[in-house]
């Protein structure tokens, strides 16, 4: 009985996991988050990068206003990819973008990144200052075809041998 019950939670744990067919949740481990990481056009962009030469370019641009800026951590890309989440600019205080979980949800290959955008109510006083938010995630990129994140889906780019 006892082992009976071991192979059924080994099994239900195992359908939790992407990457067997395509379902369940991967971790979205956040890299970076910021009320300002650079973005000059207005419009919401999801940016999947899955290279480290590519992956320094948005790190650098994410932490422009950090000063000593960070290194970008070394990631193995062959099994992690990275998406860059961007609001876009705001001419105004009180937007931002908040992590909703601590994994993205993956079905039949199509991963939701979990955040989610805030703006001021309408008719409130905002403080005038230019922000452009973004959050970087890394999640493993087993079983995972597409992401989406704030309505943008993008299709997840192979991996580049260096």
């Amino acid at each position: 009985m006892r082992s009976l019950t071991t192979i059924a939670l080994a099994l239900a744990a195992c359908t939790a996991c992407s990457g067997v067919n395509g379902n369940g949740r991967v971790a979205a481990t956040v890299l970076h988050q910021s009320a300002f990481c650079g973005r000059e056009d207005p419009r919401p962009a999801l940016t999947l990068v899955s290279e480290q030469a590519a992956f320094a370019t948005v790190w650098r641009r994410a932490q422009a206003a950090a000063l000593p800026r960070p290194t970008p951590p070394l990631l193995d890309f062959d099994r992690q990819l990275v998406a860059m989440v961007e609001l876009g600019s705001r001419r105004h205080g009180g937007s931002s973008l908040a992590v909703t979980a601590g994994d993205a949800v993956v079905r039949d290959g199509a991963a939701a990144l979990p955040v989610a955008a805030r703006e001021p109510a309408g008719g409130t006083v905002q403080t005038s200052v230019m922000s452009a938010p973004c959050v970087i995630f890394a999640l493993d990129r087993k079983g995972i075809d597409t992401v989406s994140a704030l309505g943008i889906p993008a299709a997840v780019p192979a991996p580049r041998s260096p």
